[in-house]
């Protein structure tokens, strides 16, 4: 996973796209986020969101299913996101 994520971001930035990363959180009972999204993050200078998914996994009010956000959760993932463009200076 982290190679492709380094490749993937290497490809858009030799394309000159704008990017921003969200760390995923381990796919462990009570995991964080994997920590080489920070550093390829801070490798190739992205905004980064790291909170917001793991938030959405542990609270049940904020999911349709164990895994999938409702209404509620795409609320908070989007203001979550709109967040870190903000801070970027992207919007």
């Amino acid at each position: 996973m982290k190679s492709r994520t380094q490749a993937t971001a290497a490809l858009l930035r030799s394309l000159a796209a704008a990017l921003l990363l969200m760390g995923v959180p381990e796919p462990v009972l009570f995991g964080t986020t994997a920590a080489f999204y920070g550093a390829i993050a801070k490798d190739y200078h992205l905004p980064f969101e790291d909170k917001i998914l793991e938030e959405l996994l542990f609270d049940g009010q904020l999911k349709s299913d164990p895994i999938h956000p409702n209404a509620r959760g795409y609320r908070r993932l989007a203001e979550a996101m709109a967040e870190l463009l903000r801070k970027a200076g992207a919007v």
